[in-house]
């Protein structure tokens, strides 16, 4: 069968791209430490980037994870500093989904006892493993690797909600994988740059054979791991016998595509990519946070392994 995307999926993720190049640029993403990006959301909620999936009924464009997946990465692309995975995943889940379309009730799910930007939230929630509960309690905020996305703890799960936790885990794992394989591009868009442009002794480091090999490599685990997000986005929408496999083999693939690029990268710029005034450094320290959300690639690894049929 030979999958491609089409126009109007293609045309989404454009209009993505095209709105986050202008209103979420590196210094917006470093301005989230301090300041809340609230109307970025608002404008991501205009372009109907929450509504992409959500059933006609709710207020939705009644379409799917394969017609959403582009934009996701777009939002990875850009470190999009917002609870986007959340009101992804919950959203079409809920009796106010009209209103999570229109971008005026933001959601939170707290995994492993930590709730990220949920001071941005609406509507608390924590996924347990086997449901998804509202959750109460006074937040606290945390130290975190990536200073744009604010993570706390100190929510407790109270009732539980009427509603599939499964899907709900599912669309968050295909969207920070999505996001993950976005990150990750970008990274190697400015090792690249600076492969080009950075001089040593007369010409550009980029025309030492071990940086193309480096920078070869990325490409290379980023080119494994793309289809697969994307057929993990097929797989959801088609309701699929394998989407609990598909899902969870997307998230180790962009998890370690990430990981390649990466170390690449920063190898690349050498320590200046480690300093808070190198761009760099933001996709670096989100991609090590999100390889962590919704599952690491070693327990994604052993829920694959239990399904295949050996």
């Amino acid at each position: 069968m030979h999958f491609a995307f089409t126009e109007e999926q293609l045309s989404i993720a454009e209009a993505i791209d095209t709105v986050l190049s202008s209103e979420c640029t590196p210094d917006v993403v470093r301005a989230a430490e301090t300041e809340r990006p609230t109307a970025l959301w608002a404008t991501l909620a205009e372009v109907g980037l929450f509504a992409v999936h959500i059933d006609e009924d709710d207020g939705g464009l009644g379409l799917g994870m394969t017609d959403l997946v582009l934009a996701l990465e777009r939002c990875g692309y850009h470190a999009v500093p917002l609870p986007v995975t959340d009101a992804i995943a919950l959203g079409p889940e809920l009796e106010q989904a009209a209103s999570v379309a229109e971008g005026e009730l933001r959601v939170s799910i707290a995994v492993g006892g930590i709730s990220q930007d949920a001071d941005l939230a609406d509507i608390l929630t924590a996924y347990t493993g086997t449901g998804i509960t509202l959750g109460s309690g006074e937040l606290v905020r945390q130290s975190s690797v990536d200073r744009a996305r604010w993570a706390f703890s100190g929510l407790r799960p109270t009732d539980r909600l009427d509603i599939d936790a499964d899907k709900v885990r599912q669309r968050a794992t295909l969207a920070t994988a999505a996001q993950l394989l976005g990150g990750a591009r970008r990274m190697l868009d400015m090792a690249t740059a600076y492969a080009k442009a950075r001089r040593q002794f007369g010409k550009p480091i980029g025309a030492q054979q071990a940086v193309q090999h480096r920078l070869a490599d990325a490409l290379l685990a980023l080119s494994f791991a793309t289809p697969a997000v994307h057929r993990a986005a097929l797989s959801l929408d088609a309701t699929a016998d394998t989407v609990d496999r598909d899902v969870s083999m997307a998230k180790v693939l962009a998890s370690d595509a990430a990981r390649v690029v990466r170390g690449a990268a920063l190898q690349v710029h050498g320590a200046i990519g480690y300093t808070i005034e190198c761009d760099l450094q933001l996709w670096l320290t989100r991609s090590i946070v999100l390889e962590s959300l919704w599952g690491t690639a070693g327990s994604h690894r052993s829920r694959v392994a239990d399904q295949l049929d050996l």
